[in-house]
């Protein structure tokens, strides 16, 4: 699944169940949505909304605004400059 161009989901790395590697997880297609598989334990979250689609996590993922610039991703993190 991609995202429409310019559009990027950036999400916490670390998984809310137990601290898994997010970025060593897949990126997966459910029902038109695309969502990261935490590769630990299976939790799935929407990298539109930092939800929970599939557990065991019971809490979303911390989601930041994001922008792709000239070829690369901005993020905005909160409490930053």
């Amino acid at each position: 699944m991609h995202a429409p161009a310019g559009v990027v989901g950036v999400l916490s790395n670390e998984c809310s169940h137990l601290s898994g590697p997010l970025d060593q997880g897949r990126v997966v297609g459910r029902g038109g949505e695309s969502c990261v598989e935490c590769p630990w334990h299976g939790s799935r979250f929407s990298l539109g909304t930092g939800e929970v689609v599939r557990g065991p996590a019971t809490a979303p993922q911390a989601r930041f605004t994001a922008r792709v610039m000239n070829g690369g991703v901005e993020v905005c993190l909160p409490h930053a400059g």
